[in-house]
């Protein structure tokens, strides 16, 4: 069932396309810094952390190795007949060892956190998917009709619109409509 629309001002529907492309083109400036943080927080997760902890997972092995080497090697003098306590190296070993094993824990972490994160950004993309078709492909078709409508509209008029205001039509410089033209499509 097709009913007329009350248009009471012609500049106002040139105002709303105008209006409507300035929200387009925030949208996917928000969407594409949206991306971009993204891909720098899966880049974090999925590469640099994971290898920074298994460099401290390394590194951890050596101390551990280091210290208790210097630890037996301290337990074996003796000094006078007696043999030291060798508290520094023993505290030094427990040390080497938590350390390893904080950074064995973290690595584990990673990895899970960087699975968890991973099927967020998955089903945030998913839903995400839908939002881009309807600003691709529902507004550039609002766009469009609204475009075919002020030309119909300066038509019936017999001059451009806003004439008063502005030297040229708002349709002269409007964007031809996004089915106007091959190999258009969704960017």
């Amino acid at each position: 069932m097709s009913e007329s629309a009350r248009i009471t001002s012609v500049d106002a529907v040139a105002a709303f396309l105008s209006q409507l492309r300035v929200f387009r083109e925030n949208v996917r400036g928000i969407l594409l810094a949206h991306e971009q943080q993204v891909r720098r927080l899966r880049e974090t997760f999925g590469h640099d952390l994971p290898r920074a902890w298994e460099v401290r997972v390394r590194d951890g092995y050596e101390r551990v190795a280091e210290t208790r080497t210097a630890f037996d090697a301290c337990r074996l003098r003796t000094m006078s007949d007696e043999r030291p306590s060798c508290f520094e190296e023993r505290k030094a070993h427990e040390r080497a060892r938590s350390e390893l094993e904080h950074a064995q824990q973290m690595d584990d972490v990673i990895r899970q956190w960087t699975r968890t994160l991973d099927e967020a950004i998955d089903d945030a993309r998913a839903r995400l998917g839908k939002f881009h078709r309807i600003l691709d492909v529902d507004v550039e078709k609002t766009c469009g009709l609204l475009l075919r409508m002020l030309s119909s509209l300066e038509g019936y008029l017999g001059r451009p619109i806003g004439e008063d205001e502005q030297s040229s039509s708002p349709v002269e410089k409007a964007d031809p409509a996004p089915d106007s033209h091959p190999g258009a499509g969704p960017t």
